[in-house]
């Protein structure tokens, strides 16, 4: 995603979201501190996690998002802001020198994750920094399989998004988004390209931003496999922020990981063993 030309904009289109902030509050408060945030952005979750007394990092690649998350966290009071850290770095290589409880990627992060290198260069970074009996949460969306089949890579509409319309709280204006997705079966691929149009008092349109975004969707079972073949364990799957179960396509995944123990590890260990052994007994046949 353009993160660049992003920073300025979202927190306004997010001001309002909140519905996810008490989930990741309660899972901090459940494991041992400190949490990390990959993707932390301009801190909209990170720092309501600070100000309900959890210690946090946070991880972001992209400067401008990191220092509007710098300039919020300045404005709090200091016993407050002494807990939190926040680094830039990359999700997909990280060495910050500390074990965490809790690490997690609260909003889509991990679908810009494009290959499956990248995949699991950020989950074999997770796992040297989460503690042995820590927990990861990834949140990604299902598919809608029906909505996906009737869309043209060819002829692709703009929609109005009304959900993400918003008034700057700076002038008062109101800025209305609409947005046009090509979807990409073959490489499970969205790429998005968002419109915000601020208009004045009279309805003319003063200004027009672009802000493209590119996702790598997950199924369910993917993403299950992919955790097992990193060496972690699915621990809870929650189709939205009341953990509910996952339920209709289009749905909030939640995934709730946990390392591996050693038990689970040396199955694995003996399994790849095994399958060395027939490999070997194989070549001396032939």
């Amino acid at each position: 995603m353009n993160y660049q030309a992003y920073a300025h904009i979202y927190d306004d289109e997010y001001r309002d979201y909140t519905e996810d902030i008490q989930f990741y509050v309660r899972w901090a408060r459940r494991c041992a501190a400190p949490a990390l945030e990959l993707g932390c952005g301009t801190g909209r979750i990170l720092l309501a996690l600070a100000e309900a007394g959890c210690p946090v990092w946070g991880l972001e690649l992209c400067e401008p998002m990191l220092q509007r998350a710098q300039e919020k966290l300045a404005k709090l009071p200091a016993h407050v802001a002494e807990t939190v850290r926040l680094v830039q770095g990359d999700m997909r290589d990280f060495d910050l020198g500390q074990e965490f409880g809790l690490i997690y990627l609260p909003f889509r992060e991990f679908m810009h994750l494009a290959s499956e290198d990248d995949q699991l260069n950020c989950l074999d970074a997770i796992h040297r920094h989460l503690t042995p009996n820590g927990r990861l949460i990834i949140n990604l969306y299902d598919m809608d399989l029906v909505t996906l089949s009737q869309r043209s890579e060819s002829n692709v509409p703009l929609y109005r998004q009304h959900g993400g319309d918003y008034v700057d709280p700076r002038n008062g204006q109101k800025v209305f988004l609409s947005s046009a997705s090509h979807y990409k079966p073959a490489t499970q691929t969205l790429h998005e390209e968002r419109f915000y149009d601020r208009v004045d008092e009279q309805g003319a349109v003063v200004e027009r931003r672009m802000v493209t975004i590119t996702q790598r969707w997950f199924f369910r079972w993917e993403m299950h496999h992919l955790l097992h073949r990193a060496n972690f364990r699915v621990h809870e799957l929650y189709g939205g922020y009341d953990r509910q179960p996952v339920g209709e396509m289009g749905s909030e995944m939640i995934f709730i990981a946990r390392p591996a123990n050693e038990k689970e590890l040396q199955s694995e260990v003996e399994w790849l063993e095994n399958k060395l052994a027939r490999i070997r007994t194989s070549k001396k046949r032939s």
